[in-house]
């Protein structure tokens, strides 16, 4: 009677904690991604072991000659950062499919890239947090670099998909956060350029969220602004990382990290600006449509005919 009393008093807990609740949700989620996309399921799992395996290795290979400590926790935790991404995939399958709409069985080389720059977050931020500052910058411009190939490569094989348009730029976004987070932490940025960062990269995640479950929807339109500050924030960065390298201290590069906060302003207004034009586009709008503006991640909705989902001269037209 009393182990029944307890077990009951733990039922209630995990209600209130929403344990059942989600606990369902992810089941059903996987059951459906599976019956809609097995072949891609299969390969996400596939390729989230073969990255949690690169990137030990990596670890490994940089850490121990660098006589860095604290490898056992890094291990861990690229292996847990690894393990949420590839749920995250498996729990929005749907996603991994032509900008058609038809599923795709293989991630391809563009996301296997986008996917390896993610899974090295962790290395990164532990070589910035103990001052390993010239590894730190050539694993830095690496990934940027990377960001730049997996791009063109989507291009050059007609390999893009719905899943690499919300992928590249979620991942641009924890290399951000992940990069401004650890120089803060080591005092190299101060809390006014992280907090702008935070704004920024915020407003943009949460509020594409937000459109997304309450309209359906978003486009993502890249501009030359937000190319133009993409590049501006790398250079400073580098200068950043650069910085302790030739031995300048934090005050000397305070004009680049003023300028650094500046832009992360600015990018958050432009944040908004693109969100309203999110709410102000139309509901049913055809396939030439929302290529122009950019990408649409719902079916299409009630009053989308085949006929304007099918556009694909206009939409060559207008690129």
């Amino acid at each position: 009677m009393k182990e029944r009393r307890e077990r009951t008093a733990l039922e209630r807990i995990l209600g209130h904690l929403g344990v059942a609740q989600l606990t369902h949700f992810v089941w059903e989620r996987g059951r459906v991604g599976f019956h809609q996309n097995p072949e891609g399921m299969r390969d996400v799992v596939r390729t989230g072991f073969l990255i949690t395996g690169l990137a030990w290795a990596a670890a490994i290979c940089v850490t121990l000659p660098l006589g860095m400590e604290g490898l056992l926790p890094l291990l861990l935790v690229t292996g847990v950062w690894i393990a949420a991404a590839t749920g995250l995939l498996l729990l929005n399958i749907g996603f991994l499919s032509t900008l058609s709409g038809e599923p795709v069985h293989r991630l391809g080389a563009a996301n296997l890239i986008t996917l390896a720059r993610i899974s090295t977050l962790p290395l990164l931020s532990a070589l910035i947090l103990q001052g390993r500052w010239t590894a730190a910058l050539v694993a830095y411009l690496a990934i940027a670099f990377s960001d730049v190939a997996d791009g063109i490569i989507a291009r050059r094989r007609h390999e893009e998909t719905r899943l690499g348009f919300i992928l590249d730029p979620f991942g641009d976004i924890l290399f951000q956060v992940v990069v401004f987070m650890s120089l803060w932490s080591c005092g190299r940025v101060g809390s006014g350029t992280v907090a702008a960062a935070l704004v920024r990269y915020g407003l943009l995640l949460f509020g594409c969220l937000a459109l997304y479950f309450l309209m359906g929807r978003v486009w993502i339109r890249p501009t030359p602004f937000g190319r133009a500050t993409g590049v501006a924030l790398g250079a400073g960065t580098v200068l950043l990382l650069y910085g302790p390298i030739s031995g300048w201290e934090r005050d000397s590069l305070r004009l680049v990290e003023r300028g650094i906060t500046i832009l992360f302003i600015a990018g958050a207004i432009q944040v908004l600006m693109i969100g309203w034009a999110n709410i102000r586009r139309p509901a049913a709008s055809g396939h030439g449509d929302w290529r122009k503006w950019g990408l649409k991640l719902a079916r299409p909705g009630p009053g989308e005919s085949a006929a304007s989902r099918g556009d694909h001269e206009g939409v060559e037209e207008e690129r």
